[in-house]
């Protein structure tokens, strides 16, 4: 089966551009993925700053909201829970928390 470079640019309602391009290279394809993740961190810090991620009947608190692209780039989260802690309590990870890092 042949595939043609092509541009692929779906915009679904969260503003979110999920598969950008499609490349063949030989027995290989290659796609690229991209995902906007201000409008998830701007969401994370306002939980954290209004109600420290609870819930509004105060039955659940939430920890994080961790956009899709995390799991594609470190695929070890999935299994190794330990691993995915760790990175929510980093820099790059506690942008997306909706509690203090202290907390988890």
């Amino acid at each position: 089966m042949r595939i043609k470079k092509k541009k692929i640019i779906p915009l679904d309602e969260a503003g979110f551009i999920p598969l950008v391009d499609i490349n063949p290279d030989g027995d290989k394809v290659h796609y690229r993925h991209t995902e906007w993740t201000e409008p998830l961190k701007v969401h994370a810090k306002a939980q954290r700053i209004e109600n420290d991620g609870w819930t509004k009947d105060r039955t659940m608190q939430r920890i994080a909201t961790v956009p899709e692209g995390i799991f594609i780039e470190h695929p070890e989260f999935v299994y190794d829970e330990k691993a995915f802690l760790r990175w929510l309590k980093s820099p790059e990870g506690e942008e997306y928390l909706h509690v203090d890092k202290s907390k988890i």
